[in-house]
């Protein structure tokens, strides 16, 4: 039986061609992580919870959900807002984003009045803009009431 020389240069060639492939074929897998691919690059937070209330002007209270901080992963670049349905059955609401840097204090970006179309698949309403990963926040909204005034989401 004759013996055939191997290329060592020509095998791995191929042996790192076939890994090529078999990491794109798995890094294309979807593990049942339930998100889908056009919300990927930004978290979901489905009706998040009023963490409390101030008085601003009264009898004007502002809500406002508990602090989150934007993932390392995201690459949606803003805050932005969707699914609104208010107490009162319409899909306008008025929000602003507070923003607490590492450097202390906290600020607050104007009010922005924005509103959803139900049925359109929820298009994303810009409520801070060019926010960077890692950034910490909470969503604001005026209300009488000392309990939410929306349904909403939160897209980060």
């Amino acid at each position: 039986m004759k013996q055939k020389k191997v290329n060592l240069k020509s095998l791995l060639k191929h042996v790192s061609a076939t890994f090529m492939v078999l990491l794109f074929l798995v890094s294309s897998l979807s593990f049942g992580s339930g998100v889908t691919q056009a919300a990927a690059s930004c978290r979901s937070i489905i009706n998040p919870p009023q963490a409390g209330a101030f008085q601003e002007d009264p009898p004007f209270y502002v809500g406002y959900t508990p602090q989150y901080v934007v993932p390392s992963w995201s690459s949606c670049h803003d805050i932005n807002i969707s699914g609104i349905t208010s107490m009162n059955g319409d899909h306008c609401g008025t929000f602003r984003v507070r923003f607490f840097p590492s450097s202390g204090g906290n600020y607050a970006n104007s009010w922005k009045t924005i509103c959803s179309t139900p049925g359109s698949g929820e298009p994303l309403q810009v409520v801070a803009s060019d926010v960077l990963d890692g950034t910490v926040y909470r969503v604001e909204y005026p209300t009488v009431y000392t309990q939410p005034f929306y349904t909403y989401k939160i897209w980060d």
